[in-house]
């Protein structure tokens, strides 16, 4: 048990600090090994991290603050030109300036104080829509008696009823309904409720869609001669006026003494009097003396020559404004943006904590700083502010390739780990058993000859694993997350949720993946079957008659055979496309002789779809005035049954070459040997020929079948996917859309990652079952 515990130990040191339990047993060289590995481990995490650095998340906002110099010369500009009279004393200023600590002001100084003076002078607010109208241009936007302060006059904002003037309504049952959605996918509820009583709901049933609309424009008026104030109506193509303290008085003529009243909030009104709701961070901020001041000095600073700021130099600034002046977004900000296993955590340990959580922090979330834009951005400097990306965010996808090669690399490196460990303790025990160390010479001849093949493939191992495995793990974990359209920066593990979707058949679905995909499905796989096995047999059918000693010429007609196979197999199907379209070459050739006119007679050609009834008898529609042999939006079959045909000219001539060549090496005794059995040509063939060909071709017709499974170039390049593709209420799949061209339309166009990766998973499943199990029944297997 003592001795037990001694390699214990031993192990144990070894896992602190590599290598330690190696120079405990003597083997020097094998311990400076594992050292260098853990050194190299180590110092990668700790070269490549922030532990011992403060982070700034000011760090991630765009461009460069401006030098306390500026503030410094902004307030002796701003003293100077007082002091000459060009600018009235700003006293809130200049008790500020009182309080500064420093000979100077600094930015971060002068930023608090347009902060405070902003806030001073943009109180939320509710006020008189008639009063503001009427103040002169010096008072517009000043504060008054009548104004309403939230905190202040509680009890006469509650008093306020808000009026919507801009929405569509429903007229029915002699009340106006407006709709309501609430939820997601399929928990999406869509109602109409009563405008004037809440709690009379109707559920949706399509006949809202019948109903009168109600239009409120979003257009307010003023009437100068008795200050009423009105709203413009589009009752059914009628306009309306309605008094928005007297619902009866309605005028149905706009008067000329209307004046247009410019509404940036929300219109609320009591008994008496229309009042719009300010609040600059929804509105935006208004300018104050101290701001257009500060405005003229900047413009004046970037139109010196030499400037070297620029917009987004403002826009960081305009940034830092707004986080002053709301401090619960500058308490997120710094939490969001100065996180630990992001900002400051090593390689590994980042990469881990990426591949958890797929990052936290969304980019540009902080937009709301464009509401300084009146206030305080001259118009000097306004152009290119409002493009910027203030901040830039977590990216999931990029995070989480980055997590996946910090976790692979650190696989090697806790292999190596777990190899040190567990051979201090086995060189530890050993000695205890013989009584003599393992020297590091005999050990290192000992693991080259026993693992050369291991360790000649490693550099190989290690390649693959970043080119081929790393992509291939993050394809699949895409599968589990809800990476698509709506969330493509910041995003979230959702687990089988994307899976159980191709089994949710509710039409409540917003996209309908269930139901679509099991179509799609079904459709693949009578693709990949029909279209395997008509070139399986169109070759094997040309290979048959080509070898028959009583046809001439051979050579040359195996030569014009193999061409088609030869020709880029895109520009083949560019060529059926255009030969097949509607006004194409084949269809000028059938109605010349006279197959058209044969079709007509028969009823599936020049007859409208309506005229055709059951599905049974569409399955013989080819188009009204042309065959459609690609676009037949009604015969969706007829458009598939095409393609596959049109398959067989682009696969035959490959498996014509490999049965020609299969068929001429079969051993001729065997049909000499047949012949004197007095077996005729057909036994022969069946007994002999085809046994022997499918013996050696059935691996190619596994393979055959998984690329056919997965043949994008010809659903794509001839029919675009079909009818229907890139229809919300089709899941962007169109009729001749296999899951393969599915995927690709649902990555490049719609971007719809986490359901193209379930569809990737899904198709590698099948047809890697599917293979194997054919693999494994095939003759030559077996016989392997």
């Amino acid at each position: 048990m003592k001795k037990n515990i001694i390699h214990i130990v031993k192990a144990v040191l070894s896992s602190m600090i590599w290598g330690l339990g190696q120079v405990f047993n003597r083997q020097y060289f094998k311990a400076l090994f594992f050292f260098v590995l853990f050194v190299g481990f180590i110092g990668i995490e700790l070269g490549s991290g922030k532990y011992f650095a403060t982070t700034d998340p000011y760090d991630k906002i765009a461009g460069e603050d401006y030098p306390d110099g500026l503030a410094a010369s902004f307030y002796t500009n701003y003293n100077s030109d007082k002091n000459v009279g060009l600018i009235a004393a700003i006293p809130t200023f200049d008790q500020f300036y009182q309080t500064i600590e420093g000979p100077k002001l600094t930015m971060d100084e002068l930023i608090r104080f347009i902060a405070s003076d902003l806030d001073a002078n943009n109180r939320v607010k509710y006020f008189a829509i008639s009063e503001e109208f009427n103040a002169s241009a010096a008072n517009k936007g000043k504060d008054r008696p009548s104004d309403l302060y939230p905190d202040e006059d509680d009890i006469a904002i509650e008093g306020l009823t808000q009026v919507i003037v801009r929405q569509k309504l429903y007229s029915f049952g002699g009340n106006l309904y407006r709709e309501v959605i609430e939820g997601f996918g399929n928990d999406r509820r869509v109602f109409y409720v009563n405008i004037a009583d809440d709690s009379d709901k109707i559920e949706d049933s399509g006949m809202f869609d019948q109903l009168k609309l109600y239009d409120r424009t979003g257009n307010v008026f003023i009437n100068i001669t008795d200050q009423k104030i009105y709203m413009e109506v589009n009752d059914d193509s009628v306009f309306k006026y309605i008094n928005l303290l007297d619902e009866n008085d309605v005028l149905l003529a706009r008067p000329l003494s209307f004046r247009t009243l410019l509404i940036k909030g929300t219109v609320w009104v009591s008994d008496t009097t229309v009042y719009e709701y300010f609040n600059p961070r929804i509105i935006g901020y208004k300018s104050t003396v101290f701001s257009n001041y500060f405005k003229t000095f900047m413009s004046n600073q970037y139109s010196k020559p030499g400037n070297s700021y620029n917009a987004t130099d403002y826009t960081r600034f305009l940034f830092r404004t707004y986080l002053e002046l709301n401090p619960d977004v500058k308490e997120d900000f710094e939490y969001r943006y100065n996180m630990f296993f992001y900002d400051q955590a090593g390689f590994f340990l980042k990469g881990y904590w990426s591949i958890i959580t797929l990052g936290e922090t969304g980019g540009t979330d902080y937009t709301d700083y464009i509401k300084l834009q009146q206030a305080l951005v001259p118009q000097s400097v306004s152009s290119g502010i409002l493009e910027i990306t203030v901040v830039a965010g977590h990216e999931s996808a990029f995070i989480l390739i980055k997590g996946l090669i910090s976790t692979l690399l650190s696989a090697y490196f806790i292999f190596a780990g777990i190899w040190n460990v567990i051979d201090a303790y086995k060189t530890s025990k050993k000695k205890t058993e013989t009584g003599v160390y393992e020297s590091d010479k005999e050990y290192f001849k000992k693991v080259y000859e026993s693992s050369f093949e291991y360790i000649a493939l490693l550099p190989a191992l290690f390649t693959i694993t970043f080119i081929s495995i790393m992509p291939i793990l993050f394809g699949f974990l895409i599968a589990f997350t809800n990476y698509n359209a709506k969330n493509l920066y910041v995003v979230d593990w959702v687990g089988f949720r994307n899976f159980l979707e191709i089994f949710n058949f509710g039409a409540a679905s917003d996209i309908p993946f269930g139901r679509v995909f099991w179509q799609v499905f079904t459709w693949t796989m009578i693709w990949a079957i029909a279209s395997t096995a008509t070139v399986f047999f169109g070759g094997f059918f040309q290979a048959v008659i080509i070898n028959n000693k009583r046809v001439v010429f051979r050579k040359i007609w195996r030569t014009v055979l193999i061409l088609p196979w030869a020709v880029p197999a895109l520009i083949s199907q560019m060529v059926f496309r255009i030969m097949f379209n509607e006004n194409g070459a084949i269809n000028f050739f059938l109605k010349n002789v006279g197959v058209y006119d044969l079709l007509e007679r028969w009823g599936w050609l020049g007859r409208n779809i309506s005229e055709f009834s059951g599905a049974w008898e569409k399955l013989f529609y080819l188009g009204e005035q042309n065959i459609q042999w690609f676009t037949n939006p009604h015969n969706p079959w007829f458009v598939r049954i095409s393609l596959i045909v049109v398959n067989i000219w682009l696969g035959f001539p490959y498996f014509m070459a490999l049965m020609t060549g299969v068929m001429t090496s079969i051993d001729k005794t065997l049909y000499e040997a047949a012949d004197i059995d007095g077996a005729n040509n057909f036994q022969k063939f069946k007994l002999i020929t085809f046994p022997l060909v499918l013996y050696s071709t059935a691996p190619i017709l596994v393979m055959t079948f998984s690329g056919n499974f997965n043949n994008f170039g010809v659903i794509y390049f001839i029919t675009q996917g079909g009818n229907g593709a890139g229809l919300v209420n089709r899941a962007f799949a169109g009729d001749t859309d296999i899951l393969i061209s599915w995927m690709y339309r649902l990555t490049v166009d719609d971007k719809i990652y986490n359901m193209a990766s379930v569809f990737s998973i899904l198709i590698f499943l099948i047809v890697g079952s599917l293979a194997a199990w054919n693999f494994t029944r095939t003759k030559s297997f077996k016989e392997d």
